[in-house]
Formats: structure tokens, sequence, C-alpha cells
């Protein structure tokens, strides 16, 4: 009996602190980077922080760029929360809506999938506060997949229900027994 509360208390421990564990990582074809989805009601320079902090099989993360339709259909296919940060900000506020916006690694900005809401077209610069992309898997009438910017404190951050992370394939570390098969 005893044997059988350990293990459950151990089963436990495992899944309230150690969530990383369960997370699914998954890896993409079109540039064999790997992706998480992680589940939080963080803000954006937050959940960029944390996204930084992150790391699988070595390497590094950052919050998602997504650079072509295909990249936005895998992410957009494989997970199922709504509205999670991705990793691009407006820099600069002198071409409000649409100008300035870049990608967190510096990657050049051209493939955009921002909602074509009608009558509030995405980005709006709604309030005048924002400057952050979030990932909407799905809003009838416009589609799954689709940006809208969002402000990154206050009551806007807390409808955020995640981020995606993004670890390059460059930046892996092969583990000791597959070094022998690079060489």
């Amino acid at each position: 009996m005893k044997k059988l509360i350990f293990l459950i208390v151990f089963i436990l421990a495992v899944l309230i602190f150690h969530n990383e564990a369960l997370a699914l990582v998954l890896q993409w074809g079109g540039n064999v980077n790997y992706y998480e989805q992680v589940q939080s009601n963080a803000s954006w320079n937050t959940a960029k922080a944390a996204a930084e902090l992150m790391t699988y099989l070595g390497a590094s993360g950052h919050l998602v760029t997504i650079t072509s339709q295909a990249e936005n259909d895998f992410l957009n296919n494989n997970w199922n929360v709504q509205m999670c940060w991705i990793g691009a900000y407006q820099y600069d506020k002198l071409d409000e809506p649409t100008g300035y916006w870049r990608w967190v690694t510096d990657e050049p900005w051209g493939y955009t999938n921002w909602s074509p809401q009608v009558g509030i077209p995405q980005p709006d610069n709604s309030g005048g506060v924002e400057d952050w992309a979030q990932f909407q898997l799905y809003i009838p009438a416009y589609g799954a997949g689709v940006w809208n910017d969002w402000g990154e404190n206050g009551d806007w951050a807390q409808l955020s229900h995640g981020y995606f992370v993004e670890y390059e394939a460059s930046d892996i570390i092969p583990e000791p027994a597959t070094l022998s098969l690079l060489g």
C-alpha cells in the first residue's frame, strides 16, 4: 500500500512540477525547426522572456516567427488554443497601424496573415496601444490562423491564452550517440 501511495504522489509531483516534460513539441518539415505552444495568460513581454529561457535539445527558444503560409498552416493545424502571442511587434509608431512591424529574431518581415475582418481589418491599433501580434486559431467568417494586433498590458493581455515557442534546428545539439552519424 505504501508503494502505491508513493507512486501516486510521485506521478502527481511530476504532473504538477514538470509540465514542460508533457509539452507537445513538434518538428515542421518546412524548415525542420521545432515548435511548442505554452498555455499562459502572460503579457507579450513576459511571454517573450519566458520563451527565451526555454530550451529543447540544447536550442534556446524564442517567440515564433511565421514567414510563410505553410508555417502558419502548420501551427494552425497542430494546436487548438485561441489567441496565442507570436514574435511580431511594432517597434516604431510612426506609421500606424501597418508600419514598422518586425520579428523578435530580426528575420525579414514579409509574409503576414492579418485578419481581414470586415469593417476592422487588422492591424488596426485599437485604442492606440496594439503593438504586439497574436495568432488566432479560428475566427468564424475570417478563417483559421489569422493574426490580430493586440495590447501588451492590462485587460488586453488577459485575453491571450498562451504563446508559441520556436526552436531553431540549426541550434540543436546532437545527442552523443548520434555524433558518429554526422561524420
